[in-house]
């Protein structure tokens, strides 16, 4: 029988939880302890968690200013945020061998009505390159099995002036400053992401983008 390669999800989620275990060893020791008295299933599942976590927090606070389609009023796209999913440019870390700015998307699946299996987390790539719409890098993957929850997004209004917690994220072409990710589950403790890019920064590259396509 064939071996079957790693996927990107795999390798990221592997990379997270080493980082997840170094930052944390000594309770993950702890953790281990009680693993072992419980059968390890509630462990496993907190570990996955942990992971899944850390992987969200590095891409999504990672998010570039970065154009990557056009809107219906030919307004550049550079996020996109919604109660269910999410979509932005970012980058992938160097370990995984995936050069140049990638096509994030993070969002919730729900349950058709006849099925029997709850929602799912899922994150799917596609590559960035000028001129082509963005390229699939594999099939979306499952983050998060038996998942359902909501997004949202907080930032700054084009007036400079902070918002609340918006369920859909109403500026496009700027990036929020924070994300957040609530998940029916108790071991999911709801996640805050701060971007590490000001907005500012999305107004300047997006002006050079209208500048480009204006010459």
């Amino acid at each position: 029988m064939k071996a079957r390669g790693f996927t990107l999800l795999e390798i990221l989620l592997a990379l997270a939880l080493l980082a997840v275990l170094s930052v944390a060893v000594w309770g993950t020791l702890s953790v281990a302890t009680r693993a072992v008295r419980s059968g390890g299933k509630q462990v496993d599942a907190r570990l996955q968690v942990d992971a899944v976590q850390a992987v969200l927090r590095e891409e999504i606070g990672r998010a570039l200013p970065l154009t990557w389609t056009v809107g219906p009023q030919g307004r550049p796209l550079t996020f996109f945020g919604g109660p269910q999913g999410m979509a932005f440019a970012g980058t992938l870390p160097a370990a995984l061998g995936v050069a140049g700015p990638q096509r994030i998307q993070v969002s919730f699946l729900n349950r058709a009505a006849a099925s029997t299996e709850s929602g799912r987390l899922v994150i799917g790539f596609a590559a960035l390159r000028i001129g082509h719409p963005p390229t699939p890098t594999g099939t979306p993957q499952v983050l998060l099995p038996l998942a359902t929850g909501a997004l949202a997004y907080q930032g700054l209004n084009p007036q400079g002036h902070p918002t609340g917690w918006l369920t859909h994220w109403p500026w496009p072409w700027r990036l929020p400053q924070r994300v957040r990710i609530a998940i029916h589950n108790p071991l999911w403790p709801t996640e805050v992401i701060a971007l590490h890019l000001d907005p500012e920064a999305t107004q300047f590259a997006n002006g050079l983008y209208a500048r480009k396509n204006a010459s």
